[in-house]
């Protein structure tokens, strides 16, 4: 190939105008094809609304829990709150997405991800956090044992290739019924102790926090002066089997029934995952959770690895997809960005590729042909990320993001469209009234002749620059567009206002003032307490001790969203 001419021959950038190239999102080896048509000024990548959609970010809704390492504990959170847990302060937006890098009051905040080279679970920093208006509808993908997640329909979904012995990337939209999906085997976890317990009977506390958590009466026990409110506390997962042994058992003795060859246990949902990610960590057990909450069913012959102190050899438990669901969904979706092995642990402990980042990517087309090939990528995990392996030639507009599917395409809106508009309707009750694209999928309309209804010298003579990079503080922000919704006479400032407010800071409020609960404090020496020491000092060295949530993160769009409501 040395021999061969050059084939682009590229003297200025202009050259390359008529050539294809390869459009991909971080962290996907699946590329779409387009061409360069010609360059604007603007701080965008102008494109068919098709190929922007097609390669639309994928996260997971707020309430899918994640199994993360917060300062060396092991918790299961909404990711949601995760991404409270990141500091508001450095919140940029960026491709209609809201970012944010670091970590409140440097707290250490890791992922748990699945080593697909050696097979087994790992610890991996977080490079950033993200949240997104969600498009119309999710999908829940549910597998055997009553476990399921849910994600946005072009979400990578690992599914394992029994026929290659490894693991292959799909996307939740090209997931089928018999597809198998991993739950990792959850093998040192790690975890710390408080210091608090440090001198404790630990197997008299677990006897006490099994029979407490089982009869439901933990959340009225000073218990909770050491340990975390209305969940498992963290530490737990730390212990050896033995303790462990004694918190299970207990739970079982004090709630659990005989139930189809093995025992009941019966509890909230969010606890009974709690308990099963401790089964499949200590024991090598993993649960059948029944139908509508009816409770975690762990068979005898798990039972006897609890007794035995089974550990076993295997790396996890590879699940049927049983079905899956199309829901309707509204709100905001979270991603995060998962370094070195781009996965991450949600809900049941299902193993699942992690979302999106923020940015594209567009290169030419040779190079993906060159320079791209498993024959001499890196064989490590990580070395085919960000790699077009696989190139999408053809673009089917049913395939790509729904929100592109609402996008008008008539010359000129209607008399009856205009007439309909003094009576202030909402928008789905003219729907019928404008042809959008989904009117047209599956005709050879769905490419070609749509319409506008302005004409335009350049598409680009326009703000090189998002206003919301530009202006500073979120009071600016909302002024802005409040100021926008005054001028328009089809926008509503009050409901502009309204919808703002219960979209965006009241889940923030909520989010903050979660953490503000269930905080701990710290001292300037370096030592952490969950709960506050009956001598309002550090045991330490006697220093005065600092909230590790402030009042002002809680407290931050509170004039803001008052100033909106007056």
């Amino acid at each position: 190939m040395k021999r061969l001419e050059r084939f682009y021959n590229v003297k200025s950038k202009e050259d390359l105008i008529g050539h294809l190239v390869v459009g991909m999102a971080p962290h996907t080896s699946a590329g779409m094809v387009g061409r360069i048509i010609g360059y604007c000024s603007a701080n965008v990548g102008y494109a068919h609304p098709y190929f922007h959609a097609s390669k639309r970010r994928n996260c997971f809704p707020g309430d899918t829990k994640i199994l993360v390492n917060i300062d060396g504990d092991v918790k299961r959170i909404h990711i949601e709150e995760l991404f409270n847990l990141y500091d508001e302060g450095e919140e940029y937006y960026e491709n209609q997405a809201y970012i944010r890098k670091s970590p409140k009051d440097n707290v250490k905040l890791q992922v748990y991800s699945f080593d697909r080279e050696n097979r087994e679970i790992v610890l991996t920093d977080i490079e950033e956090v993200i949240k997104i208006p969600s498009p119309n509808h999710l999908l829940s993908i549910n597998l055997e044992k009553g476990r399921s997640f849910k994600t946005t329909a072009d979400h990578l979904v690992i599914v394992y290739d029994r026929e290659r012995d490894e693991f292959i990337e799909k996307r939740a939209m090209e997931v089928k019924e018999g597809d198998l999906v991993l739950v990792p085997k959850l093998k040192n976890l790690g975890g710390k102790i408080p210091e608090a317990l440090k001198d404790t009977d630990i197997d008299h506390l677990m006897r006490l926090l099994g029979h407490l958590l089982a009869v439901d009466s933990y959340l009225d026990h000073p218990i909770l002066e050491v340990l975390e409110k209305g969940e498992l506390p963290p530490f737990v997962y730390s212990l050896p089997e033995e303790n462990v042994k004694t918190f299970i058992l207990t739970y079982i003795e004090t709630s659990g029934e005989r139930y189809n060859r093995g025992v009941l246990l019966k509890g909230d949902r969010d606890l009974l995952e709690d308990i099963d990610t401790l089964l499949n960590s200590k024991f090598n057990v993993l649960g059948i959770f029944l139908e509508e909450d009816r409770g975690l069913l762990i068979r005898d012959e798990d039972l006897e690895k609890i007794y035995n102190f089974e550990e076993g050899d295997n790396f996890g438990w590879l699940l049927e997809v049983k079905s899956i669901d199309i829901l309707k969904y509204q709100g905001y979706v979270y991603s995060l960005k998962a370094s070195k092995y781009h996965n991450v642990v949600v809900n049941s402990n299902i193993l699942t590729h992690q979302c999106d980042g923020d940015e594209d990517s567009i290169f030419l087309l040779l190079d993906a042909f060159l320079n791209f090939s498993k024959v001499y990528l890196p064989e490590k995990r990580g070395g085919q990320m960000d790699a077009p392996l696989v190139l999408t030639t053809i673009l089917d507009p049913k395939e790509v993001d729904g929100e592109v599917h609402n996008m008008d395409v008539v010359w000129e809106y209607p008399l009856e469209f205009y007439e309909r508009s003094l009576e202030m309707p909402s928008p789905k009750d003219v729907r019928d009234l404008i042809e959008t694209v989904e009117d047209r999928l599956g005709t050879p309309a769905q490419y070609e002749g749509f319409g506008y209804t302005h004409e335009t010298s350049r598409i680009d003579k326009g703000p090189f620059v998002c206003t919301y990079k530009t202006l500073d503080t979120m009071l600016e922000k909302t002024e802005a567009q409040l100021a926008v919704a005054r001028k328009i006479r089809a926008a509503d400032e009050r409901d502009v206002a309204e919808k703002v407010i219960q979209s965006h800071f009241i889940p923030d409020l909520i989010g903050n003032l979660r953490a503000f609960s269930r905080q701990g404090v710290r001292c300037k020496c370096g030592a952490k307490y969950r709960r506050i020491p009956l001598r309002g000092v550090c045991p330490k060295c006697g220093s005065k001790l600092i909230l590790t949530v402030s009042k002002g993160a809680v407290e931050k769009y509170m004039d803001v969203s008052q100033k909106m409501a007056e």
